[in-house]
């Protein structure tokens, strides 16, 4: 079979074994105590760890044999081509491991991709990493973090390792991909989502005022699903102003973070008709790729200016929010928004498009249909 990619012709790749491994950062079912912890592909954890799980199904639907190891997981086998593991044999060989950041394989493998974040990647690092692990090659998950590190000594391929979403296993996907536009406008009853982010800080502002412009100029009848991870253990519990204005002023219902699996989130939000996080130049936001990629109405503000170093594609779009707006500009920003939401939407999901399975699928294959470089 062969398969066409840009007007180029390449052969299948053959079944390969392949290894994800599951960066533990920031880990949040630490918070959950040993008899709640989520032990397969929904526990809760950062975009670091997310990537290699949500991957790892995907290789699993080119029909590759794929361990994702993760040391928080039950051993476990998913499907028939996916398997959950909690360590690697000593003696394991892999055609593939996919990895992210300096989260790294130190075993046998023919080929090993590491996603590269803007934190730890430069020169000295690349250069040893190539000289420990010859296997070793580097990608951007973002065309803007690819393009950043273009750069001599950085070693890092011109073209994306996207990420994936929706992860393939999500209950009521009706196909594989991004999930397409739709929000009823007419319906008054409106159930949106909202982040608390890790700190205090003046997200809320525009989050209340945001709330306050869609019940007050639309009419809408808002219920409001507040996703917090600002726990004691964080040294904040209180609320700040604008936060507390939005509890007193609506129907609220606290999500916290420490209780739910990633399950239990992405189910959630397919349930919201509208979805508001934060951002910055550096970092999408908490749970905006899972938004963007079910399809929800999105409102996204972000808290920083633009910064050379910035890899956030979604955050010079014009739909975007500023933490340093004035109410008056916020509520053009809505009104712009509800008057043209599919537009918003799809500029969205087109800004991280090779994310999308559809997209995904031929990017990657064409990779693993590659030899390995070397040095």
């Amino acid at each position: 079979m062969v398969l066409v990619l840009a007007g180029r012709n390449y052969r299948e790749t053959k079944i390969m074994k392949i290894l994800c491994m599951v960066c533990q950062i920031d880990d949040l079912s630490r918070f959950r105590g040993q008899a709640n912890r989520v032990t397969d592909q929904w526990a809760p954890a950062r975009t670091e760890g997310r990537s290699a799980i949500n991957c790892g199904f995907g290789f699993g639907l080119l029909g590759h044999q794929v361990d994702i190891m993760s040391n928080t997981f039950e051993n476990k086998q998913v499907n028939e081509n996916v398997r959950l593991i909690n360590t690697y044999p000593a003696d394991a060989y892999y055609d593939i491991v996919y990895s992210v950041r300096t989260h790294i394989y130190r075993g046998n493998c023919g080929r090993q991709f590491n996603s590269i974040t803007h934190e730890n990647h430069n020169p000295k690092f690349a250069a040893q990493m190539k000289k420990d692990f010859p296997s070793m090659e580097f990608f951007g998950n973002v065309s803007l973090i690819t393009n950043m590190y273009q750069k001599p000594g950085m070693q890092v391929d011109p073209r994306v390792l996207p990420f994936l979403y929706p992860i393939p296993c999500l209950p009521g996907l009706d196909k594989q991909g991004f999930v397409p536009y739709h929000w009823d406008k007419n319906k008054k009853e409106q159930k949106i989502w909202i982040y608390n982010g890790r700190l205090p800080y003046n997200g809320f502002q525009t989050a209340l005022t945001i709330l306050r412009h869609l019940r007050d100029h639309y009419k809408y009848n808002l219920k409001v699903y507040k996703f917090t991870n600002t726990l004691p253990s964080h040294g904040w519990s209180g609320v700040v102003p604008a936060e507390a204005d939005i509890l007193r002023e609506f129907n609220v219902t606290s999500i916290e973070a420490d209780k739910q699996s990633y399950f239990d989130v992405v189910t959630t939000l397919q349930q919201m008709d509208m979805c508001l996080t934060f951002g910055d130049p550096c970092y999408p936001g908490a749970g905006a790729w899972d938004m963007i990629s079910l399809g929800k109405l999105f409102f996204y503000s972000t808290i920083q200016n633009w910064v050379p170093h910035g890899i956030n594609e979604m955050f010079r779009l014009p739909w975007c929010f500023s933490g340093y707006d004035l109410d008056s500009a916020v509520k053009e920003k809505v009104n712009r928004i509800i008057s043209n939401p599919k537009q918003c939407v799809d500029d969205f999901q087109n800004s991280i498009a090779y994310y999308s399975y559809p997209n995904w699928k031929p990017l990657m294959e064409k990779i693993l249909a590659e030899k390995h470089k070397g040095t």
